[in-house]
């Protein structure tokens, strides 16, 4: 004799179908964290990277613009942007799409955003002259 049930029943495949569906999509989720730690350990050791470049390179014993030529400008997926304004040197980190990389923790700033503090030159105070003495005419008028 021939058992009646040769099969799944339909409600069994859908169940089965379901329970799958659930851990396939919390498998996604955990290969979703992963990737996203390992975009983030591998952003922060290219910007670690930077860091050290732009310490290699910059000497404030240069002029801000000799310094901007130094530093170079791509740097994997990131952009170095020298700036010089009337302070001193500053280092700007961008994406190619023109953003900051999230939280940089304060990527290149040693004092108030600037790498080098460049003081404005003050002119030498002039060399103070001996007063001179008032001389006496040579010949007395008669």
């Amino acid at each position: 004799m021939r058992s009646a049930r040769q099969g799944f029943t339909l409600i069994e495949v859908l169940v089965a179908i379901g329970l799958m569906g659930l851990l396939a999509l919390g498998l996604a989720e955990i290969f979703k964290q992963q990737m996203f730690v390992q975009d983030k350990i591998r952003d922060r050791g290219v910007l670690e990277d930077m860091r050290n470049v732009v310490r290699s390179v910059v000497n404030c014993q240069l002029s801000c613009a000799a310094n901007v030529a130094r530093i170079p400008a791509n740097q994997a997926r990131w952009m170095l942007t020298a700036i010089c304004d009337d302070k001193g040197l500053k280092v700007l980190v961008t994406d190619s799409k023109g953003k900051a990389p999230p939280q940089p923790g304060n990527l290149f700033t040693i004092n108030e955003g600037y790498i080098c503090l460049y003081l404005p030159e003050e002119p030498e105070p002039p060399i103070p002259t001996m007063p001179t003495m008032p001389t006496m005419p040579a010949a007395v008028p008669e």
